[in-house]
């Protein structure tokens, strides 16, 4: 069984229900996922378009990361925050823990609210899905897996289907739900250090920084399958070039 999860906010809840958007997006990853989970962090009282009916809105239980971190995490909030910050450590593991506790499913995508699976530069024939869940079973050196993203940096080693690499993002991924469920997300890290041309300190506070901590110390690394290519829309503008984030849609949903 595999789980699809996705997440909005008051600031992003625009496109995930942007009428025709989800339904596409899951499509689009062309596999039969046995639940689709929308996660609401914060919406309560806004007045949101309906979504399709084989969609789950699941509250976030601010609680929840209690289970997964000690609290207060010290280093994290000097680094991430104050909580008004765009990369406040909270916002960005609350959604996964929450996604963590509803599912039961052996695999879970979990998928930013702004991301999409570009079919033109990926082959449709097969699924990532299948793919990934097949990298994971046969490399236990694999935490996660992912489409590429268009770059070829932070590569370890080549492979038939994709890389193996040493840098973790959570915009989109597949992983064991087991195995991330029993991760240490407070793996001890240097927040002083701040590797060469690696990212700034409020990535080792949210999820993929935490994921990135535990595998150095474990040895694992980020599959990339680079037969599917993802996007993401970032900040109300989309690709390609400055367009608005109401003229991508249209021609997203009516190419």
């Amino acid at each position: 069984m595999v789980d699809f999860v996705t997440f909005c906010y008051p600031g992003d809840y625009r496109q995930l229900h942007h009428p025709g958007w989800l339904d596409k997006v899951v499509k689009g990853h062309s596999f039969p996922f046995t639940n689709v989970y929308v996660l609401h962090q914060g919406m309560n009282g806004i007045d949101y378009p309906p979504l399709p009916d084989y969609v789950k809105i699941v509250p976030v239980d601010e609680t929840v990361i209690e289970k997964y971190i000690k609290l207060p995490d010290e280093d994290a909030e000097k680094f991430t925050g104050p909580p008004n910050r765009a990369h406040y450590y909270l916002k960005h593991v609350r959604n996964h823990a929450m996604g963590l506790e509803v599912s039961q499913a052996d695999y879970i995508l979990f998928q930013d609210a702004d991301v999409f699976l570009k079919e033109d530069e990926s082959d449709m024939t097969r699924s990532w899905i299948t793919i990934g869940m097949e990298i994971l079973q046969t490399n236990p050196d694999v935490l996660v897996v992912c489409p590429h993203w268009g770059g070829a940096d932070c590569i370890v080693s080549s492979h038939p289907w994709g890389w193996k690499c040493n840098r973790y993002s959570q915009q989109i991924f597949l992983c064991e739900r087991q195995r991330l469920k029993s991760m240490d997300w407070g793996s001890t890290w240097d927040w002083e250090h701040l590797p060469d041309g690696g990212p700034l300190q409020e990535y080792w506070g949210m999820l993929e920084g935490r994921m990135d901590r535990y595998a150095r110390i474990h040895g694992l690394y980020r599959a990339a399958v680079n037969s599917h290519r993802y996007w993401h829309t970032q900040s109300g503008k989309c690709f390609p070039g400055d367009v608005s984030r109401d003229e991508f849609l249209r021609s997203y949903l009516n190419p």
